[in-house]
C-alpha cells in the first residue's frame, strides 16, 4: 500500500503496548452564563495504550489541566457591591483580590477506543472515542467555590508516526466533553490539541533464523 508510507522496519504490531505523555493546550468553554467562563490554558498527561489489532486499539487517559477563569461585567459589579456592604476599599489589596488571574482545576481520566483507518502504516491518523470521568474546580467572584465530578467523553482525531523502532510521536486534537458540569447541569466542551511522544513495547516474537528456529526475541 502506498496510502500512508509503509513501514520498511517493524509492524506496529510487534510492539503493541506503549507508554506516553503528552502536552498542549486546552480552550475551555462557558461554565455559567453570564457569570462564569474559561479562556485557554496549560493540558498535560500520560497514556498507556494497546493496539490489539492493525486496526484498532485501546488506551488510558489521564490529562489534568490549568486554565484562567474569566468573568462577565455582572460578575464584577455583583462582587464590587457585596464588598461594599462589608466595608471593603476597592483600591485595597483585597478589594482587588479578584482582579489578578485566577485559574480553573481540571483533570480528565477515559478510557479510549481507537481505529487506524490505514492499518499498519509509518503515518497512521486514527479516530479516538472514549468514557471516563472528568473533575473540575473553579471559584467566582462571589468566592463560591465548585467542585464537580461528572461524566466525561473525549471525541478525537488525530495522527502518529513511527519515528523509530521504539518511538513515535504524535498529535491531537479532541473535544473533552463532561455532561453536567455546570450548576445548571449543561454540558461542557472543552477543546485541546496535544502533541506527544510514545514509547512502543511488548512481548515476544517467533524468529525464523534457519540455524535457531522458533527462538523468541524481544
Amino acid at each position: 500500500r502506498d496510502v500512508g508510507q509503509p513501514l520498511v522496519r517493524q509492524s506496529w504490531r510487534f510492539r503493541p503496548l506503549s507508554a506516553g505523555w503528552f502536552m498542549g493546550s486546552l480552550n475551555g468553554d462557558v461554565i455559567e452564563h453570564d457569570w462564569l467562563g474559561m479562556k485557554d490554558g496549560f493540558l498535560g498527561g500520560y497514556r498507556l495504550g494497546w493496539d490489539y489489532d492493525h486496526y484498532w486499539g485501546c488506551e488510558m487517559r489521564f490529562a489534568f489541566a490549568s486554565v484562567e477563569l474569566t468573568d462577565s461585567r455582572r460578575a464584577r459589579q455583583e462582587q464590587r457591591a457585596a464588598d461594599a456592604l462589608l466595608g471593603i476599599d476597592p483600591d485595597s489589596d483585597w478589594g482587588s483580590r479578584f482582579d489578578r488571574r485566577r485559574d480553573a482545576d481540571v483533570r480528565l481520566w477515559d478510557i479510549d477506543i481507537l481505529y487506524y483507518p490505514w492499518g499498519d502504516t509509518a503515518w497512521r491518523p486514527y479516530f479516538l472515542i472514549g468514557l471516563g470521568s472528568g473533575r473540575m474546580d473553579t471559584m467566582d467572584r462571589l468566592s463560591r467555590r465548585r467542585i464537580k465530578r461528572v461524566l466525561g467523553m473525549p471525541l478525537g482525531i488525530g495522527l502518529k508516526y513511527r519515528a523509530t523502532d521504539w518511538v513515535a510521536l504524535r498529535f491531537e486534537f479532541a473535544d473533552n466533553i463532561l455532561f453536567g458540569s455546570t450548576a445548571g447541569g449543561n454540558t461542557l466542551h472543552h477543546r485541546s490539541f496535544t502533541g506527544g511522544i510514545e514509547l512502543r513495547f511488548g512481548g515476544p516474537r517467533k524468529a525464523y533464523w534457519p540455524y535457531n528456529p522458533g527462538r523468541h526475541y524481544w
